[in-house]
């Protein structure tokens, strides 16, 4: 009896722990301040730490690793209209230097749901009505839905501990507005974020909260933690896609990535990785996400 409880007491543990795993993946109603554009949320002090022994310890394997991708459109469009294997097309010759492509799986869901992308991140009961029964557990799930107000596009990832993503389906998952679909960089924004990668700006959206320094002396511990993608302050640009400083006119040092995919900046200006972007992609989609890839 002793050695049949101390097994139950051992058994409630464990579902305990991969509960509070899988709810920290999720939406968490009301508790989640809206960023714009993207709602991803940025990795916890030991998720950091977990990222920057990857970023330091790992290299670029050349083997490419290939992902199959189920897409799912709620938007009342057609599939048709949103010319998706086009768009997969272009993911891969984006995603190609990190060594990561995607297969289109050949049937494309179309299951029209009128709850836009703002609703389903902020609520888990939206999100569970658009998703139920569509996601697949062997495949990077991508969904098309009506856009809101707020939000371009957001992924499901959890904060620490990556290796528990095998155990969590909604993690394999990435919702983009049927508006921000036509974007060039969104889509490869919202992949970015599932291969690991942090803002370029860090944890806060706010202008100049950033703690990288200027002078890049604290870039594996700050910001992204990756060293070729500059501190990034989140400040002003002007139309050219050049960066002219911040709100409050003092001179500073940044001279932000203001192209790079994981910015904040104007989706128009955007268009780029770093080679750093790249390796840090590869190592993470070989080390946490490989679970999921077509040739493992």
């Amino acid at each position: 009896m002793a050695i049949l409880s101390k097994y139950f007491n051992i058994k409630i543990i464990g579902l305990l722990v991969l509960a509070s795993i899988t709810y920290s993946c999720k939406n968490k109603d009301g508790n989640q301040a809206v960023h714009p554009f993207c709602a991803s949320d940025y990795c916890s002090d030991e998720g950091k730490e977990e990222l920057i022994n990857l970023y330091q310890n790992n290299k670029t394997t050349e083997k490419i690793i290939n992902f199959e991708v189920n897409c799912i459109v709620t938007s009342e469009k057609s599939p048709e209209f949103f010319k998706i294997s086009e768009k997969i097309k272009a993911l891969n010759q984006i995603f190609f230097p990190a060594r990561i492509q995607f297969q289109l799986r050949p049937i494309i869901s179309h299951k029209p749901v009128a709850v836009n992308l703002d609703e389903i991140e902020s609520k888990k009961s939206a999100r569970n009505l658009v998703a139920r029964n569509l996601e697949k557990k062997d495949a990077l799930n991508i969904f098309i839905v009506p856009h809101g107000e707020y939000l371009n596009g957001f992924t499901y990832v959890i904060q620490e501990n990556f290796l528990s993503y095998f155990n969590i389906l909604e993690c394999n998952t990435t919702f983009i507005s049927d508006k921000a679909w036509f974007n060039e960089s969104t889509l490869a924004h919202e992949i970015g974020h599932f291969f690991g990668l942090q803002h370029t700006f860090g944890k806060s959206p706010y202008e100049n909260t950033t703690l990288e320094k200027p002078d890049g002396s604290n870039c594996v511990k700050e910001g992204d933690f990756i060293c070729d993608t500059a501190a990034d302050p989140n400040g002003k640009i002007n139309k050219k896609c050049e960066y002219v400083g911040l709100s409050d006119a003092k001179k500073y040092d940044f001279n932000p990535p203001v192209n790079n995919f994981m910015s904040y900046y104007p989706n128009k200006c955007k268009n780029e990785f770093t080679a750093g972007q790249y390796a840090s992609m590869n190592a993470f989609a070989n080390k946490y996400r490989k679970y999921l890839s077509a040739n493992k």
